[in-house]
């Protein structure tokens, strides 16, 4: 209906609320587990067969920094968000013989209206455990999706990639 996909960026996340995990349910685990892989899984499967034809093709997922710094509270997000590592590394594995890439950003916070709406103090704690002292502008994370599209990353896949201002290493 619309043509082909050579690129495929996959951002969809499932509504999170936040709980400790003697609150958490099973049932939100598997709200979080069904809503990220699912989207992964039913996208990744309408555009594969078109990309091996063409023996080229590029799986972007996003992620999130829960991956390798998990908060309180997030325990079901956090499991979501780390199966897609395992999704995209088997799809890697699986699809990179067919000239395909599949890849994983997890960006840190990104200023958008919902960041801009949280408490001053919570953007400030933030800030201040990031090197470069502030949050990641939507361009700069479109910009590392721009390179992972291009043939300037045909070498990589499989990659986790943190676009985070360094904040992982405080």
């Amino acid at each position: 209906r619309w043509g082909r996909v050579d690129i495929l960026v996959n951002n969809y996340v499932p509504p999170v609320t936040n709980k400790p995990f003697a609150q958490t349910t099973w049932e939100d685990c598997q709200e979080q587990i069904d809503g990220t892989i699912r989207a992964a899984f039913y996208t990744c499967q309408a555009v594969l067969d078109g990309m091996v034809q063409r023996q080229w093709g590029r799986i972007i997922l996003v992620g999130s920094m829960v991956i390798h710094q998990p908060r309180v509270g997030t325990h079901a997000y956090a499991v979501a968000k780390s199966a897609q590592l395992a999704f995209v590394r088997n799809l890697a594995i699986e699809y990179g013989p067919h000239g395909i890439t599949a890849n994983l950003i997890s960006p840190s916070l990104i200023l958008t209206e919902e960041v801009e709406a949280m408490p001053q103090e919570v953007k400030d704690r933030f800030t201040q455990r990031t090197p470069l002292g502030r949050i990641a502008l939507p361009e700069e994370v479109a910009r590392v999706v721009l390179f992972l599209s291009s043939d300037w990353a045909s070498y990589l896949t499989g990659v986790y990639l943190p676009v985070n201002g360094g904040n992982l290493m405080i």
